[in-house]
C-alpha cells in the first residue's frame, strides 16, 4: 500500500475527480472518503459520480493506494464541474503542503501561483474602511476586508473571496469573483417604516462551499433563534420587483407570525438578477419562506445567531 498525505489550497467550487488505476485507491479530503473503489481490477478509469463541494482555503488530502499483483499505475486527475478536461492532481495545477510546512493565513490571505510554475506565493489583500461622505471603493484582487461607514456607497470588491460592509445608508454592492460575505452589523438599518436599502448586484445563489456568496445577519438582527423565528425577521419578495429578489427585513423581529409588515422593516436587500431566490436554490417557484431560510442555512449562505 501507498499513502500519499498533505494538504491542498482548492479555490471554491464544485469538483469532478478522475482515477486510472490498477486495483483499489481511497481518496479523502479533510478525514471524508470522497471517491473510492475496493477490488481488484485492470488499469481502468473511473470518475466520481456527483460534484464535490470545496470551499477555499487549506483541505487536508490523504490518497491511498494498494496493488495485488501485475501492473503498477496510478494516475489522479481533478477539475471544476464546469471545466470540460482533467488535469493531474500536482503542483504543475494545485498547490500542495506537506504537513509539516503548511502556511498559516490570515482573514486577508490566500495562496496563488506566481509567475513561474508551480511556485505558489501568498496573496494578501487590503483592508479598507470609508468615510461617512458617499463612497467609492474598488477592492483588490485579493482577499479584501471592505467597510464603507456610513453615506450612500458604492463598492466593487473585486476578484477574491471578500467581506463586503456597506455600513449606514443605501449602498451599491458588487462582490466580484469568488465566494463573497456581504456584512451588515447593528445600526446599519434605517427606521421602522423607512428601511435602508441595498442593493447587490451579482448575488452568486450557488452554495458557499461551491462559490457562492453568504449574508452575514448574525449582528444586524436582534434576539433571532430558530428557523420558525427567523421568519419574524425575514420576507422573501419576487413580485414587488420583477426580476429581483427583495429581502425584507425587521431587525427586531417584527413581522408577528411569519407575516411581512411594511410599518415593521428597517432594512431591505435587493438581490439584483435573481428573480425568485428559492428557484434558484433548488427548490422550484412555490418555496415557502420557511423552506428558503433553511436552504440558505443549510448550504452555509445565511449567518446568523
Amino acid at each position: 500500500m501507498i499513502r500519499f498525505a498533505g494538504s491542498a489550497y482548492f479555490a471554491a467550487g464544485n469538483y469532478d475527480f478522475q482515477v486510472r488505476a490498477d486495483d483499489g485507491f481511497s481518496i479523502r479530503i479533510d478525514g471524508v472518503v470522497v471517491f473510492e473503489f475496493n477490488d481488484i481490477q485492470s488499469p481502468t478509469t473511473r470518475t466520481t459520480p456527483a460534484p464535490i463541494a470545496i470551499g477555499e482555503g487549506l483541505h487536508t488530502v490523504e490518497i491511498l493506494y494498494w496493488e495485488q499483483g501485475g501492473n503498477a499505475e496510478l494516475q489522479v486527475g481533478f477539475k471544476l464541474n464546469t471545466a470540460a478536461t482533467y488535469t493531474t492532481l500536482g503542483l504543475d495545477n494545485i498547490a500542495l503542503f506537506q504537513s509539516t510546512e503548511l502556511p498559516t493565513l490570515s482573514s486577508l490571505q490566500d495562496v496563488v501561483e506566481s509567475a513561474t510554475n508551480a511556485q505558489y506565493q501568498i496573496r494578501t489583500g487590503t483592508d479598507y474602511t470609508g468615510t461617512a461622505k458617499n463612497d467609492t471603493i474598488t477592492g483588490s484582487a485579493g482577499r479584501d476586508n471592505i467597510h464603507a461607514g456610513a453615506g450612500n456607497d458604492t463598492i466593487n470588491a473585486g476578484t477574491g473571496a471578500d467581506a463586503v460592509e456597506g455600513g449606514q445608508g443605501s449602498d451599491t454592492l458588487t462582490g466580484g469573483a469568488g465566494s463573497d460575505t456581504f456584512v451588515w452589523k447593528l445600526a446599519d438599518q434605517g427606521t421602522a417604516g423607512t428601511p435602508a436599502i441595498d442593493q447587490i448586484t451579482d448575488f452568486n445563489t450557488a452554495a458557499a462551499k461551491s462559490g457562492g456568496d453568504v449574508l452575514d445577519l448574525r449582528d444586524l438582527l436582534q434576539g433571532e433563534a430558530g428557523i420558525s423565528n427567523l421568519q419574524n425577521y425575514l420576507e422573501f419578495d419576487k413580485t414587488t420587483s420583477p426580476g429581483n429578489t427583495i429581502v425584507h427585513i425587521s431587525t427586531s423581529g417584527g413581522f408577528t407570525g411569519g407575516v411581512y409588515t411594511a410599518g415593521a422593516e428597517d432594512q431591505r436587500i435587493v438581490l439584483q438578477g435573481v428573480a425568485d431566490l428559492g428557484n434558484s436554490l433548488g427548490l422550484g417557484t412555490t418555496a415557502t419562506d420557511a423552506q428558503i431560510i433553511q436552504d440558505l442555512i443549510t448550504k452555509g449562505k445565511l449567518i446568523t445567531d
